[in-house]
This record gives structure tokens, C-alpha cells and sequence, in this order.
């Protein structure tokens, strides 16, 4: 009788202990793509560690390892932007596309023009715009904000949208005003405008 109850116990603890392994299995559901991003996270004794996979017609790859789950994944114009947490204030964002592959990590990243390919970015002044799948991570353009030097752009800024590809950009200026600057979205060598 000992060893029967010993035999379950140590089942139940197996299935709970598995259960416990697998912290995250997740997909996302976006009709309008082909491909999908999925996502599992397991817990261990030295902390998480998430897989993030891309899958479609051709099967499931591994884009991304990380150990957190993503805050945030959306879609766009065929792109899947992923939003990662990397501490107090911060999240690391990646691009995600069947055709271009994967572009990031980005930090600060404020706004993006998914059609152009670009990524705004509030680590500092001017504001750095870079291409979004690009290896080399190469600056295509900056906007220059009025703030004082030394004082933290990202700090100033209120709000920044996309408007016919325009990144449109409300902050505090040095005088303490709320003002609002428009900047073309430069088009990359290679890519067609709408």
C-alpha cells in the first residue's frame, strides 16, 4: 500500500511539476495575416525564459528568445510589432515581417512608419529615425526638438503620431510652451510610397 500511494504521489507531483514548467502558451489570431506569432514561456529555478515563433505556411521558426513575455503584440500593414519589457521605463520593441525578416531590438521607440520602414526614436536629441529591418542599424533621419541641452527628450515629448507619413510630434519646447513639430518620414532606397 506504501509504494501505491508513494507511486501517486509522485505522479501527481510529475503533473503538477509540469504544469507548473509551461507558465505561457499563447498565439495570437490576426485575420488578416498569413503568418502568426506564438509564444511559450516556461518558469525554471533561474527565472523565465520565453520562445517567440513565427508561424505560417511554412512551418514554425524561432525569432526571438527573452526572458519575459511580451506586453504587447500588434499588427500592421502586414508587420507584427512586438513590444518586450527590459525594465523600470523601458521595453525593447522588434519588427517582425515574413518578407523583411526580423528588425530590432528597439529601445525608446516612439512611433513607426510601418509602410516606409522606420522607426522614431526619444533616446536623446535630435531624435534618431532609423530602418526598421536594417543589420546594420543605421540612422536615416533626425528631428531636431527644441529643449534644453541636457534634458531628456523623451521627458518633453507628449504625444507623437504618423500622419500621412508625417511624424507629428507634441512636446514641451525650452520656453516651457506645448509645441508641435511635422518631419517627413524619409523613404528608404528600395521601397515603394503610397
Amino acid at each position: 500500500m506504501r509504494i501505491i500511494s508513494f507511486i501517486v504521489c509522485s505522479c501527481l507531483f510529475a503533473i503538477a511539476d509540469g504544469a507548473l514548467a509551461v507558465a505561457l502558451d499563447e498565439s495570437t489570431n490576426f485575420p488578416d495575416g498569413s503568418s502568426q506569432i506564438k509564444v511559450r514561456c516556461q518558469e525554471s529555478g533561474s527565472g523565465a525564459n520565453c520562445g517567440i515563433y513565427a508561424s505560417g505556411s511554412a512551418g514554425e521558426k524561432k525569432i526571438i528568445d527573452y526572458p519575459d513575455a511580451p506586453t504587447n503584440i500588434s499588427m500592421t500593414s502586414g508587420v507584427f510589432v512586438i513590444d518586450l519589457p527590459c525594465g523600470t521605463q523601458c521595453s525593447a520593441t522588434y519588427f517582425y515581417s515574413e518578407r523583411k525578416g526580423l528588425g530590432g531590438p528597439f529601445p525608446f521607440v516612439e512611433a513607426y512608419d510601418v509602410e516606409r520602414g522606420v522607426v522614431l526614436f526619444s533616446k536623446r536629441n535630435p531624435l534618431p529615425m532609423y530602418a526598421m529591418f536594417s543589420k546594420q542599424s543605421r540612422v536615416v533621419g533626425e528631428i531636431a526638438l527644441d529643449i534644453p541641452q541636457g534634458m531628456d527628450a523623451f521627458a518633453s515629448i507628449k504625444e507623437v503620431v504618423v500622419e500621412d507619413h508625417r511624424f507629428v510630434i507634441t512636446y514641451t519646447d525650452r520656453a516651457g510652451n506645448v509645441s508641435k513639430i511635422r518631419r517627413r518620414v524619409p523613404i528608404l532606397k528600395g521601397r515603394l510610397t503610397r
